[in-house]
């Protein structure tokens, strides 16, 4: 491998690193569009499309491709697949967030336990 490939690789994995470690979704797109439009692979008339188009976030650029998918209900789902486009760049970096919103699952953990599971302790 060259300098060229191993020192691309490295940024490569360094932006990856980067963009899955910001927890809030509506960074990621902010972050996407800055790279996208810095290293020329997306002109800023595409970054106008309506959201609602789109299915799942997905930015690609010529290192690395990541999509986005967040559930956001009872719990916060979060999902992040990152995977390299390039022949020396295999990897695949998968995210997964999960997050309870603690006093509602405690109040139905507890309505559960009364519920099913209360006759049990009393043996």
């Amino acid at each position: 491998m060259s300098f060229e490939n191993i020192f691309s690789h490295s940024i490569g994995c360094v932006l990856v690193l980067l963009i899955v470690s910001f927890a809030v979704q509506k960074l990621f797109l902010f972050i996407f569009a800055f790279i996208s439009i810095v290293s020329g692979d997306m002109s800023s008339k595409k970054l106008l499309w309506p959201r609602s188009k789109r299915l799942l976030p997905v930015f690609s650029c010529r290192i690395f491709m990541v999509s986005c998918l967040t559930f956001s209900s009872f719990t916060h789902f979060e999902f992040v697949l990152v995977y390299g486009v390039r022949k020396w760049s295999s990897f695949i970096l998968l995210h997964v967030a999960c997050q309870v919103v603690p006093a509602l699952f405690a109040k139905r953990l507890y309505l559960f336990y009364q519920k099913h599971l209360s006759h049990l302790s009393n043996t």
